[in-house]
């Protein structure tokens, strides 16, 4: 047990250390994300000692459950393409340049783009939002000549608190949930009223924070987007309606949630390519739409799981879930915190075995996921929401370091303890 432990420990602290100092491998125009490399090889290391066995890890990561990875990756993989394919076509940036276009004081676009973030969030996802309007604020910030920290700030906080408020809004939603056999209208009546009130609160804490820079008008003329595909943007707000409503209908139909989002998906590629053929243009949109797909969290969530199941054959978790009280705020803290030290995905891997564990009530399973979503707001560790985030900004030319999200993490801390309260 010590080794594999000790093992884990060292994965955990390398790392979270090559984040801050040495985040990619580069090997001629290729950039590997490094901590995938350091978590891959752990997990081979696992496998090569026989800690867990190959055999294992295939069943594990096959296993005919309500979910297993393979099933999370192929879920998060068909949103996530969905939601690209209309930022591809320009939508997102489209909307958020009509709040821009309409409201040209500082104060009023900064609470039209929480609304726009946040409606965006609740019907896609925290990742999607990070990875489509992220760069849309530097260039409208940097066009404007204004401090793009309040509105990138608002827009990360955001869109990791109304993650929570589907089952679909996070993959840690989305594995914890199911795992425990928690529906979408069950998840919806639960999270979504808390969620809502946190989103609130922690929108007047930044409106208070930045007061100053908030303040006077704004110019953004320079800023024309239009939707030049108007038939494709219907097909592909048609399909996310379709998967949207299928997933919240999986449990009533019968067809697993996976399979839903994987036929919209593949059903918006085939649609898309019979129109364009016909109308005899390119298949850039879907070429586009592919390229830019997340592929580094495939390794990094299968070394993962890799890694948990190493630490359960061995009883760590069996020993946590059996010794650890069942109490609501303190499964949410610590959820917080472990998501900091291995992300907050493995962290809902390694928590669902702990409270299968435990002698638990959903509650807890509620606190693990508030957990889960919020951890993004102390480290860019602790998501891979802010890892993207924080690469995005560096791609920009943004200078916003460590240092900064702390001190602005500080004034945000309270939010916390509402949504653990709502949990009880």
């Amino acid at each position: 047990m010590i080794p594999t432990i000790i093992l884990a420990l060292i994965c955990i602290i390398l790392f979270i250390s090559s984040i801050f100092f040495f985040p990619y491998i580069k090997i001629k125009k290729i950039h590997i994300p490094t901590y995938i490399v350091i978590c891959s090889l752990t997990a081979i290391i696992y496998l090569i000692f026989g800690v867990v066995s190959i055999s294992d890890a295939v069943n594990n990561l096959t296993a005919k459950t309500a979910i297993n990875p393979i099933k999370i990756l192929v879920l998060f993989f068909s949103m996530t393409f969905l939601s690209t394919y209309l930022d591809e076509l320009g939508l997102f940036s489209y909307l958020a340049n009509l709040v821009c276009k309409k409201f040209k004081n500082k104060y009023m676009i900064f609470t039209m783009l929480f609304v726009v973030i946040s409606i965006l969030t609740i019907f896609t996802s925290n990742d999607i939002i990070i990875l489509t309007l992220t760069p849309f604020i530097c260039y409208f910030a940097k066009r404007s000549n204004i401090n793009p920290l309040p509105y990138l700030l608002m827009e990360f906080f955001a869109a990791n608190t109304l993650s929570m408020a589907l089952i679909i809004g996070n993959p840690t939603n989305i594995y914890l949930g199911f795992n425990f056999n928690i529906d979408f209208f069950s998840y919806l009546s639960k999270m979504l009223l808390p969620s809502i009130v946190c989103a609130i609160v922690l929108f007047l804490i930044l409106s208070v924070i930045f007061h100053k820079d908030l303040k006077g008008e704004i110019i953004c003329d320079e800023l024309d987007v239009k939707i030049e595909d108007k038939v494709l943007i219907i097909l592909g707000i048609l399909f996310l309606l379709i998967t949207i409503v299928g997933i919240a209908l999986a449990n009533y139909i019968n067809i697993e949630a996976y399979l839903i989002a994987l036929g919209c998906a593949i059903g918006l590629i085939i649609t898309t390519i019979i129109i364009n053929l016909i109308r005899r243009k390119s298949l850039k949109i879907i070429i586009g739409t592919l390229k830019r797909l997340p592929y580094a969290l495939i390794f990094f969530l299968i070394s993962m799981f890799i890694i948990v199941i190493a630490l359960d054959n061995k009883g760590v978790l069996e020993f946590i879930g059996k010794h650890l009280p069942k109490n609501v705020f303190l499964y949410g803290l610590l959820a917080d915190a472990c998501s900091n030290l291995v992300n907050n995905i493995p962290m809902s891997v390694l928590f669902t075995n702990v409270l299968k564990y435990a002698d638990f009530n959903t509650n807890l399973v509620y606190a693990t996921i508030v957990g889960s979503n919020l951890g993004a707001f102390m480290t860019p560790v602790g998501a891979l929401a802010g890892i993207m985030w924080m690469n995005i900004l560096k791609s920009h030319d943004v200078d916003f370091s460590y240092k900064k999200l702390k001190i602005a993490e500080r004034r945000t801390n309270d939010t916390r303890n509402l949504y653990y309260m709502e949990c009880l």
